[in-house]
């Protein structure tokens, strides 16, 4: 029987370098798709947008700092209970809070 006593029988495979590289490669490819599926958003001003924050900053001017619905101009006061019509949080609330983050100017 023959049997091989050649001890210098290299490897045959991937070499830990490269292993390695690979690792780190797929680490970061993992990070960048994670980062762009979770990270928050910039939010893009739009014109509509820009309507709707001076609309609310005209509101919140006419309530004054306490956010009194009654002081705002009637159509101005319509329009703005509207949009909370069926929503889970009162017209006066929501004033309270913009004003509470924005001011009443």
């Amino acid at each position: 029987m023959a049997v091989n006593t050649n001890k210098t029988q290299e490897k045959s495979g991937v070499k830990l370098p490269v292993i390695i590289a690979a690792a780190v490669a797929m680490v970061i490819l993992l990070g960048w798709l994670g980062h762009r599926a979770f990270a928050p958003s910039q939010a893009v001003e739009t014109s509509a947008s820009k309507t709707h924050d001076a609309f609310y900053a005209k509101v919140a001017h006419e309530a004054g700092p306490t956010g009194d619905l009654t002081k705002v101009n009637p159509e101005d006061r319509t329009r703005f209970e509207n949009e909370f019509r069926g929503a889970p949080i009162t017209p006066e609330t929501a004033l309270k809070q913009w004003i509470a983050s924005h001011g009443s100017k």
